[in-house]
């Protein structure tokens, strides 16, 4: 009888490396000199991640493998980049960024800031210039409102008069401000301004100097015109009352 053929030892086992985080290329080249085979390659879409980073091995790192055992590897692909960028409107006019973001199709908040900033100027935006978001996110804008100065007569006979103060103070050329004249229904006291913060208090002293100068030309005598703290004034308001021509 013929003698049996032994069988012949096993090689020695082989490692799997840990492929995980490396380039796709990389994880190639490691597996040619590995002595371990090339499996299967999967590409799995992803936002997170570079192009091409290896995920995921299967066999695991440190699994003991026979020479040749092919190791499948699933790699990062990133998704398209759908993301546009916010435009740089701070210090645009409210308007104007308003419709510079809704042309790049965002959604639009806006918020009121009291500020010795330009009238209807943008201090502030959320998310800032630059930022990379998904079209229709909203951003909030924080701006200046302008400043609406009222006017307040007493007696209609002082019409006349309210109107021609508002025209002066037009002409100054004050900047964020607007003027209404009113007849005055809110019982407030005669000769004064009016004003609700202390950021307002240059511009009402400002305003209150120039039309007492105004008003005592037009009445022919002396009057006295004085800028005093009020909080329940409306905090983009400031309230003149003329005294009258008695």
């Amino acid at each position: 009888m013929p003698e049996p053929v032994p069988t012949p030892a096993p090689g020695p086992m082989v490692s799997a490396p840990d492929l995980i985080g490396l380039s796709l290329k990389e994880a190639l080249d490691r597996l040619r000199v590995s002595g371990l085979a090339i499996g299967r390659q999967e590409a799995k879409q992803t936002v997170d991640e570079p192009a091409q980073r290896v995920l995921s091995q299967r066999p695991r790192p440190g699994t003991q493998l026979d020479p040749g055992t092919p190791v499948d590897l699933v790699y990062a692909e990133p998704l398209p980049d759908t993301r546009i960028e916010v435009p740089d409107v701070v210090g645009a006019d409210i308007r104007q960024a308003t419709e510079t973001l809704l042309s790049a199709g965002f959604e639009i908040a806006r918020q009121k800031e009291p500020s010795a900033e330009a009238w209807n100027k943008v201090l502030r935006q959320k998310p800032a210039a630059g930022s990379r978001v998904e079209k229709g996110t909203q951003v909030t804008l924080v701006y200046a409102p302008g400043t609406t100065v009222e006017i307040h007569y007493a007696a209609e006979a002082d019409r006349t008069t309210a109107e021609g103060l508002a025209s002066h103070l037009r002409g100054l050329g004050l900047q964020g401000t607007d003027y209404r004249v009113l007849l005055s229904n809110r019982g407030l006291a005669t000769g004064k301004l009016f004003y609700s913060s202390k950021e307002q208090a240059d511009l009402a002293k400002t305003i209150a100097g120039r039309s007492r100068t105004w008003l005592s030309k037009t009445y022919d005598r002396r009057v006295r015109l004085k800028a005093e703290l009020d909080p329940d004034v409306a905090r983009t308001e400031l309230i003149i009352t003329i005294s009258g021509s008695r």
